[in-house]
C-alpha cells in the first residue's frame, strides 16, 4: 500500500519536474540542516530529555516560490527512564519529502521567508550501549516549519528556522504493543547551495 503511494508521489513529481529539465538554472538545491530538538511530550513510557541531530535534503523549484524536497534525517534523544530500563537513547531516522515555499521580504537581495510543509517515513530505535534494544518499523508522519533565508553570495545560503515533526509509532515487549508517539521541536541553521 505504502509503496503505491511513494510510486504515485514520485510519478507525479516526474510530470511536474520533466518538461523544464533542460532548462534548469539554478533549480536544484542541496541543503544541510543541523540543529537541536526539544520533545513537547514523552514518548510513551520514555521521559525524553533534549536531542541533536541533522537532515540533508536536496530540492526542485518547479515554480518561482515553490519547492519539492526530499531527503533522509537523523535525531537522537535522551531518556531518564524508557521501555526496557534506565539510561537508553531513542533514536529517530528515516525519510523526509514534501513543499517549500519561498518568498523574498522586499527586493532581490532581500532575505525569504521559508515555509515549509511536508511528510515523513520514519522509524525509532531504542538505544543502549551502542546496540539496538527495540526498532518500531517505519511509519508516516508529518513536519511544519518556518524560516528566514539569508544570501551569502550568488548561490549560499543559511536559514535559521524551527519545525514542528510528529511520528506515531509503538515498539513490541513481550507480546505487548507500547505506544510511542514522539512529537518535538527542531531548531536548526540551514546551510544550502543552489545549482
Amino acid at each position: 500500500m505504502l509503496t503505491r503511494y511513494a510510486a504515485i508521489i514520485l510519478t507525479s513529481a516526474s510530470f511536474l519536474v520533466a518538461p523544464s529539465v533542460a532548462q534548469a538554472q539554478n533549480r536544484w538545491s542541496l541543503e544541510l540542516l543541523p540543529g537541536v530538538a526539544f520533545a513537547t511530550e514523552d514518548a510513551g513510557q520514555a521521559e525524553i530529555d533534549f536531542g541533536v541531530g541533522a537532515d540533508a535534503t536536496i530540492g526542485y523549484r518547479v515554480m518561482p516560490h515553490l519547492s519539492i524536497y526530499g531527503g533522509w534525517g537523523w535525531r537522537e534523544f535522551g531518556a531518564d527512564t524508557s521501555f526496557p530500563g534506565s539510561d537508553v537513547d531513542l533514536t529517530e531516522t528515516g525519510y523526509l519529502f514534501g513543499l517549500r515555499f519561498e518568498h523574498p521580504m522586499g527586493d532581490d537581495d532581500a532575505p525569504e521567508l521559508i515555509v515549509r510543509l511536508g511528510g515523513t517515513y520514519n522509524h525509532l530505535e531504542i538505544e543502549e550501549d551502542g546496540g539496538i534494544v527495540s526498532d518500531s518499523g517505519h511509519g508516516l508522519g508529518f513536519e511544519v516549519g518556518a524560516g528566514v533565508a539569508f544570501g551569502l553570495g550568488d548561490r549560499w545560503r543559511v536559514t535559521p528556522g524551527v519545525r514542528f515533526r510528529s511520528t506515531e509509532r509503538e515498539f513490541e515487549a513481550l507480546g505487548v504493543a507500547i505506544p510511542a508517539p514522539l512529537r518535538y521541536v527542531a531548531i536548526d541553521v540551514a546551510f544550502s547551495r543552489r545549482f
